[in-house]
């Protein structure tokens, strides 16, 4: 091994995979304890998940809430402890997709995207922004960030909401700049019309989120699978193949929760 990896450090950073368990030393021999999963999309998952998404539009289910919310919570809420790897060995394969939400009480901004996205809403913003305090930030974002400068979700959050409130309530927005108003037009969510002010961004009630919505027929075979690794990675398969249908061909999934 020490032949094939010339790395510096390359002995301290074997035995911190050994210490996580990555790795496995049985005598003077290693072997990967490190799952690896094909990625490579079956026809029989791509018809499940057109079956879903079929039954779920034929209910009129609204698609903010089922696959913003009922799904990646049925999905992966309790789903924390996992760690595998991934072969791309065809090119019919699918993005994983991460969930990102915040605002305040009054106001959440959500945004479901490919892990490899950086779509230009403001839940992927700000997770950017939190994640780097606006260092090395990426180019879609610099010209949303010189606008608002340095304001935290929270406030952009309480600050956006009056201009929310103002266009589902019909009311006049104020002529003079607002640069609030200026990021939800940057972000494409908000859009002036003839008429006025109209929303683009799709809006969730919070007494929609508590209703009941039984998708267990759907979901029943994952629970099952004793995996940790095996049973994540099955999920993520089938929401993949679910959003790659109901983005048709779009960057992201992103709504508004009031």
């Amino acid at each position: 091994m020490k032949q094939t990896f010339q790395e510096k450090n390359f002995e301290k950073f074997l035995e911190e995979m050994v210490d996580f368990q990555l790795i496995r030393r049985e005598e003077r021999g290693y072997s990967l304890t490190l799952s690896f999963f094909d990625a490579a999309i079956s026809d029989k998952d791509k018809q499940f998940a057109e079956d879903f998404t079929q039954d779920m539009t034929n209910q009129e289910v609204d698609p903010s809430y089922l696959y913003g919310e009922v799904l990646w919570n049925r999905l992966f809420e309790s789903e924390n402890d996992y760690f595998f790897g991934v072969i791309d060995s065809s090119d019919d394969t699918q993005p994983f997709f991460e969930k990102h939400q915040t605002g305040n009480e009054q106001l959440q901004f959500v945004s479901i995207h490919p892990k490899d996205q950086q779509p230009l809403d403001f839940a992927s913003y700000f997770s950017v922004m939190e994640a780097t305090s606006g260092e090395g930030l990426p180019e879609v974002y610099q010209e949303l960030q010189e606008l608002i400068g340095d304001v935290d979700s929270a406030y952009f959050a309480a600050q956006t909401y009056r201009i929310v409130r103002a266009v589902l309530k019909n009311r006049r927005i104020a002529d003079k700049r607002n640069i609030f108003l200026e990021a939800f037009v940057m972000t494409n969510g908000l859009i002036k019309t003839e008429k006025g002010w109209q929303l683009k961004a799709p809006i969730l009630q919070n007494e929609t989120i508590t209703k009941e919505l039984d998708i267990s027929p759907y979901i029943t075979h994952y629970n099952q699978v004793t995996d940790t690794n095996q049973r994540v990675f099955e999920k993520m398969q089938f929401y993949s193949c679910c959003m790659a249908i109901i983005l048709n061909g779009k960057e992201a999934f992103s709504y508004l929760i009031i």
